[in-house]
């Protein structure tokens, strides 16, 4: 009787680790690479943490994805995106990784309404929409594209029945699954009030029961980590450490490193003093223009993005 313990114990062990080690992945997440802008700041500042993270993936055989939060471009032009697919893209994807994409205001800032929307067109060719979730290992990972719209946005021209599109995305996975959200805008801190107040409860409200992993944006050029309203784990990746995260079936484990190779924990960048700014009112005209559907595809771990040099 003991031997037949022992045996079912030592089994339910090698599954346990075999479970374990079949959901273990990386992925490293980055923002605000202002391609385009040879002077900008953040363009040199992230050009050169590129480096680091091909190496990071050469060093780990676990890396899955990268994740690119927004302000791709500095302008959105043609040309622009032409430079991030040669300087971003294609070294990305000889390395082996998936890339997936959100876009940010800077992706939009057009001279014509009627321009090549070089980026969003990307985008939604490439995942099927501006707002797109995907599963990798039993995790589920949404893309708002610049920030969550909902029922309570005006910045863009979809129908009520679209903006409800993350209440209905994330009911489809269930609240055990877990999940990890990634957009443009940063919640708390400066340049904060990009989005309003009410547009944040109503995401709040649409998130706080499901098993947030962690939410990474951009748009400020800073990264810090911060507990939002004192549960949700959120990344802000805009600055001088790009994120790489560690998921091990049981949690996330998101970690920092700079262009140099310097490594930062999580509670090392925690800035739970930052709070919530009060929206200005901004209204981004350029996103206006656009007249799309938010639709959830489904990409596998095999996918792989291709790019045309």
């Amino acid at each position: 009787m003991k031997k037949n313990n022992f045996t079912s114990f030592i089994l339910s062990f090698l599954i346990f680790c075999f479970y374990f080690n079949l959901h273990a992945f990386t992925f490293l997440v980055n923002s605000d690479t202002h391609v385009g802008n040879d002077n900008h700041s953040n363009y040199i500042l992230k050009k050169a943490q590129l480096p680091k993270m091909l190496e990071v993936i050469d060093d780990f055989n676990d890396v899955s994805l990268v994740v690119l939060a927004g302000d791709l471009t500095d302008t959105g032009h043609d040309w622009q995106f032409q430079q991030f697919s040669n300087e971003w893209l294609i070294p990305l994807v000889n390395a082996g990784v998936n890339i997936f994409l959100a876009h940010g205001n800077h992706d939009t800032y057009l001279d014509h309404w009627y321009e090549k929307k070089a980026v969003l067109d990307y985008i939604k060719k490439t995942y099927g929409n501006l707002h797109y979730s995907f599963n990798i290992e039993g995790v589920h990972f949404v893309c708002c594209g610049k920030y969550p719209e909902g029922t309570k946005s005006s910045s863009c021209c979809l129908p009520s029945c679209k903006k409800t599109w993350l209440k209905k995305d994330l009911e489809k996975v269930g609240k055990m699954t877990p999940i990890v959200i990634f957009f443009h805008y940063n919640i708390v801190g400066n340049f904060s009030d990009w989005w309003t107040q009410e547009e944040k409860d109503e995401f709040y409200d649409t998130i706080e029961d499901y098993n947030i992993l962690c939410v990474f944006t951009g748009h400020w050029h800073y990264t810090f980590t911060h507990m939002w309203r004192e549960q949700i784990p959120v990344a802000c990746v805009g600055g001088s450490y790009f994120a790489v995260a560690d998921y091990e079936g049981a949690g996330l484990t998101v970690g920092f490193q700079d262009k140099y190779g310097d490594v930062k924990t999580w509670n090392q960048l925690l800035r739970n003093d930052y709070q919530e700014k009060i929206s200005r009112n901004f209204q981004d005209d350029q996103i206006n223009q656009l007249d799309y559907d938010i639709t959830n595809t489904t990409l596998t771990q095999d996918l792989k993005v291709t790019v045309t040099a």
